[in-house]
């Protein structure tokens, strides 16, 4: 479950420090935060696996697919936001 995530995320972090030019370490705690639904998380180390590795696809695609759906939760904040403003 989560417990073991983020466990991962904590060695994967430590990976990171000592060797900080290997995107996968990045790359995989993106995928651990994507994980557990922190999603601004995800992105930031998705980009800088991306900034290391930018022949590997497949970072772009996920760098676009959590930036959709941080935009489509940013949209439902605003409407719902509104909502209430009018219901006041």
């Amino acid at each position: 479950g989560n417990r073991n995530l983020i466990q991962a995320i904590g060695f994967t972090k430590k990976a990171i420090e000592l060797d900080s030019a290997d995107w996968r370490f990045k790359d995989n705690l993106g995928m651990f935060f994507f994980r557990i639904n922190q999603l601004d998380s995800a992105l930031f180390w998705f980009k800088e696996a991306y900034e290391l590795k930018k022949d590997y696809a497949e970072l772009n695609t996920r760098i676009q697919q959590i930036g959709a759906i941080l935009e489509e939760r940013a949209l439902q904040d605003s409407a719902l936001a509104a909502d209430t403003l009018e219901l006041k």
